[in-house]
């Protein structure tokens, strides 16, 4: 088994509501060098009680290839410093002639299974079971506009929602903000980025059967970047779910959309 490094944590943790963790203990592989260390700003672990048990949601964190091969994925504290760290972990200087900087960059947004009340705080879910879900249905494209986590200013993004159920559709549709009808160019998908986004999650029932067996699974984009905008869509989508989840935004090969900052 691979020797861990289980000294350190993110002092505070901000997720993409709001909320803050302190003294967040972190764990990755006993290689990663110590300049990756404190590029990301890791402190070493705090005396006193730590709470067992993890928090309920996986950290955003960055998946870092190096020139030795290793893989290490490296919690980021705040959204907005996530271009900054990227390109500082691409740009670190051989020492040596020994490379320090990461090869490849990966961003994994952060991952909540089932939203807790103190993100969600008075929503009020479906508490029926959809009896009107088509087997396939057909779909609506739509374009908008997407404030991304990496890339400065505004992205043109496009997106397909199916049509009926009309009330689920709206709920999916309800985060895109402005949108204009039919298929877009721009693509999230030729930048490898997944956009920020809601896991709608129900019971439904085909006509005629008198128990709710099978599962409808949504994805409600949120557009919006800022904490407050991000958890404002709540209102809008809790009465289509039973529960819901959230992704982060995640980009394949972010290193590709952020300048490099070589190190002094």
């Amino acid at each position: 088994m691979a020797l861990v490094n289980a000294s350190l944590q993110v002092s505070v943790y901000t997720d993409d509501f709001g909320n803050t963790y302190e003294n967040v203990p972190i764990k990755f592989g006993d290689t990663v060098d110590a300049k990756v260390i404190t590029t990301m700003g890791y402190t070493a672990r705090a005396g006193g009680v730590i709470c067992s048990g993890n928090l309920p949601f996986a950290m955003r964190h960055l998946v870092a290839v190096f020139a030795d091969g290793s893989t290490n994925m490296l919690p980021v504290a705040k959204r907005s410093d996530i271009p900054d760290l990227v390109g500082r972990l691409i740009g670190l200087k051989a020492v040596n002639n020994s490379p320090k900087a990461a090869v490849c960059v990966s961003l994994v947004g952060e991952k909540w299974n089932l939203l807790t009340a103190k993100v969600y705080g008075n929503a009020e879910f479906k508490t029926t079971a959809y009896d009107n879900i088509p087997s396939s249905g057909k779909k609506t494209s739509y374009r908008f506009t997407y404030n991304s986590d990496v890339l400065s200013g505004n992205v043109q993004l496009s997106t397909a929602i199916e049509i009926a159920p009309s009330d689920l559709h709206d709920c999916q549709k309800a985060g895109l903000g402005t949108v204009e009808t039919g298929a877009g160019i721009c693509s999230g998908a030729s930048l490898g980025l997944k956009g920020r986004h809601y896991v709608i999650q129900a019971l439904a029932k085909k006509s005629g059967e008198t128990e709710a067996k099978r599962r409808v699974t949504r994805q409600a984009i949120v557009a919006a970047q800022s904490a407050v905008n991000i958890k404002a869509v709540i209102a809008s989508i809790d009465g289509c779910a039973f529960c819901l989840g959230y992704m982060g935004e995640s980009v394949v090969n972010v290193h590709n959309l952020v300048a490099k900052v070589d190190e002094e």
